[in-house]
């Protein structure tokens, strides 16, 4: 399945509720699903890829309006982030081995952005986040020929810039 010429699916629903003049809460869910087919170069086999991910988040942000219809906004997200690939390989028309990979992100995501009213209840916003990401991943490798299956865990600290390439819709109520 293919949406915008993607093989993942490009759309995240936020909620926001405004607290307070220019505070609010936010909560938002992105569901992710992508199916591959990978053939090899001669044609001998393919891998195919599939990979669902569900990601829910709350945060809260405080908004600044600068003119008319632009507003700055700051604040920040806990995400957590619950998916899992399974990478099935074949050569002809032989399985051969399957790999499972699941994993667990928590992210704290310090954010900035910027949105423009397009009129009283439709804008554009774009926003750049800091993510901090605490990752757990459990690989399970099933040769299905030989029977053997390898298993292995990793944990994983990073920081992230996720700049503002985005373009975000948003609908007010």
């Amino acid at each position: 399945t293919r949406f915008f010429n993607s093989p993942a699916t490009p759309f995240i629903i936020m909620y926001k509720r405004t607290i307070a003049k220019g505070v609010a809460l936010r909560g938002g869910l992105n569901l992710t699903y992508t199916s591959t087919r990978n053939n090899l170069i001669d044609n001998t086999g393919y891998t195919d890829v599939t990979t669902y991910t569900i990601a829910p988040s709350v945060g809260a942000e405080w908004q600044k309006q600068i003119a008319n219809r632009l507003i700055l906004y700051y604040g920040a997200d806990i995400r957590l982030s619950l998916g899992t690939t399974r990478t099935e390989d074949h050569t002809g028309n032989v399985f051969l081995t399957v790999t499972t990979n699941d994993s667990n992100i928590t992210t704290f995501a310090p954010l900035f952005g910027v949105r423009y009213a397009l009129m009283d209840r439709l804008y554009v916003a774009t926003e750049t986040n800091f993510n901090f990401n605490w990752t757990s991943t459990t690989s399970q490798r099933n040769t299905l020929a030989t029977g053997v299956i390898n298993t292995s865990s990793t944990r994983v600290f990073n920081m992230l810039l996720q700049p503002g390439i985005g373009l975000y819709l948003f609908y007010q109520f």
